[in-house]
């Protein structure tokens, strides 16, 4: 950087100028930046983020006004970075070895995306405004994840809790393992409108070819000619379980069905299941106990991306994304047959027809180029699918025409045919079953521990402190008692009979399963 000069202001704090542009005040920077500050604060915050923070006068006042919360600073500069006379708890500039998006992932969880203050130091946003706008929608795209994660999670924690103990308890285990021919990718199969185009030319591949398949896509593949390899699934929903009807009873059902054990209890009837581990804290019980071990797969909010992870566990093969759309197309989500329209088409009637009802759902999305549409929700999905996965998946393609999938590097049919067939395809095989009535005494056993755990947690001297302190019964509390854990988490008031709630309802919780387990 050219122009930048560290000098002293008359009250003898440091100030910075770039060019002919004051970053902070030529008389007190500290003041100034507590003058800011203090228009924006909200006190229930447990981390402030500043972004462009020039020398950190702003993180003394913070550090006044909020002493529990988390300092961040997100540097648009990596010279004023090195030159900051206050410095946050946590900092990155745009030197700093990894990515911004990587230590936003590391260094923000879930729970902290819903007590967090973004702040922007107008001078140094204002000369750098390029960076800043980078900078920016991470942090805005990283938050939305965020906060997306934190309320499925408060949303369906009770049914992935149940699921796990069920399909533990019935679920038939399998592994997979590489042999046998060679092939060229591995295509994963998503249910996105334009896998209706794409599918059938992928037919006259299939020797060279290997069909991932998401629980959601399974009927069209079928309808369209295609026999998937594995059909991968992560929704905990009902409904979910009728996605995999021709994997349970029709004539796929020799086909691998990988999913964690909090999906839809349906997977327990499939004849090979491999099971994913979300490195969830009922999960690591059940699995320690009963001496069984599954490939790591974080939940990424969305199924393909779990399918890409798990693909990429196997092997480095090309991964090419069919239908990984994440956007619609021209009034529809989903490619044809798909439970959504079944549904609509039962309950449409002289009122409400069919059209009415997918106008209604079609009017809330956003343009994105001729006859494609989408949603906030998909296109932070999108954000983070192109930006981590492009990254953590490759080498990964798309057939997709969908413009939410643009950043993907696009492949043909006709380059898809040429790639060599040098990678093994993959295979399942049964892993060792417990008896049922054993893998019963073992759900018992860790519903037990879990309860005995909500039992004794102790709330941290720091609500900021919380996932560290009490990591297990902190997962607990956020499926069980997201609510409560909220206002305890932002109030520093009553928090001792607060407390005592959450954990009455984790234990309550744990304790109705443990007497349905019986």
């Amino acid at each position: 950087m050219t122009g930048l000069r560290i000098t002293t202001a008359r009250n003898g704090e440091p100030t910075a100028i770039l060019g002919t542009r004051h970053l902070h005040s030529r008389v007190s920077p500290r003041e100034e930046a507590a003058r800011f500050v203090i228009r924006q604060i909200d006190r229930s915050c447990r981390l402030v983020l500043v972004i462009g923070p020039g020398l950190g006068h702003s993180f003394a006042a913070l550090r006044e006004l909020l002493p529990e919360a988390r300092l961040f600073g997100l540097s648009l500069s990596s010279e004023l970075a090195q030159a900051q006379h206050w410095r946050p708890d946590r900092g990155w500039d745009p030197g700093s070895d990894e990515p911004l998006r990587v230590f936003l992932t590391r260094e923000l969880s879930d729970l902290d995306s819903s007590s967090v203050l973004v702040l922007e130091w107008p001078p140094v946003v204002a000369a750098f405004p390029k960076v800043a706008e980078s900078v920016r929608a991470e942090v805005s795209a990283h938050l939305r994840r965020g906060h997306a994660s934190l309320v499925t999670r408060g949303a369906s924690g009770r049914r992935w809790l149940r699921n796990q103990i069920f399909n533990f308890r019935h679920g038939a285990p399998a592994a997979f393992r590489r042999s046998g021919s060679g092939i060229s990718a591995a295509v994963l199969i998503g249910s996105g409108p334009s896998a209706e185009r794409i599918i059938p030319g992928l037919g006259v591949l299939r020797d060279r070819l290997e069909f991932w398949v998401t629980g959601s896509a399974l009927d069209a593949v079928v309808r369209l000619g295609l026999r998937p390899d594995v059909v991968v699934v992560t929704d905990a929903a009902v409904y979910a379980g009728e996605h995999l009807r021709p994997a349970i009873s029709g004539l796929l059902r020799d086909a691998p069905v990988a999913a964690p054990l909090s999906a839809t209890r349906a997977v327990a009837g499939c004849e090979r299941l491999v099971v994913l581990s979300e490195g969830d804290v009922v999960e690591e019980e059940l699995f320690t106990r009963a001496g069984l071990s599954a490939p790591l797969i974080p939940p990424h909010g969305t199924v393909s991306a779990t399918a890409a992870a798990l693909i990429r566990t196997t092997g480095d093969l090309p991964i090419v994304c069919v239908g990984v759309d994440f956007a619609w197309r021209s009034g529809r989500s989903h490619a044809r047959p798909h439970l959504s329209e079944i549904y609509r088409r039962t309950t449409a009637h002289r009122c409400s027809p069919e059209e009415t009802q997918v106008y209604a759902l079609a009017r809330g999305q956003e343009p994105l180029c001729g006859e494609w549409t989408s949603s906030p929700s998909l296109l932070a999905y999108s954000e983070w699918f192109h930006s981590v996965g492009r990254l953590r998946f490759a080498p990964i393609h798309s057939l997709s025409t969908s413009p939410a999938a643009a950043s993907l590097p696009a492949i043909g049919l006709d380059h898809l045919a040429s790639l060599e067939p040098r990678y093994q395809r993959i295979s399942c095989a049964p892993s060792p079953l417990l008896p049922e009535a054993e893998r019963t005494r073992i759900a018992r056993q860790t519903l037990c521990s879990l309860i005995r755990t909500s039992r004794t947690a102790r709330p941290p001297d720091r609500p900021r402190d919380l996932e560290t302190a009490c990591p297990s019964f902190a997962s607990l509390a956020v499926k069980l008692a997201l609510p409560q854990l909220l206002r305890w988490y932002r109030d520093d008031h009553d928090q001792r009979d607060r407390w005592a709630g959450i954990q009455a309802i984790v234990e309550q919780e744990l304790t109705d399963l443990l007497r349905e387990t019986g």
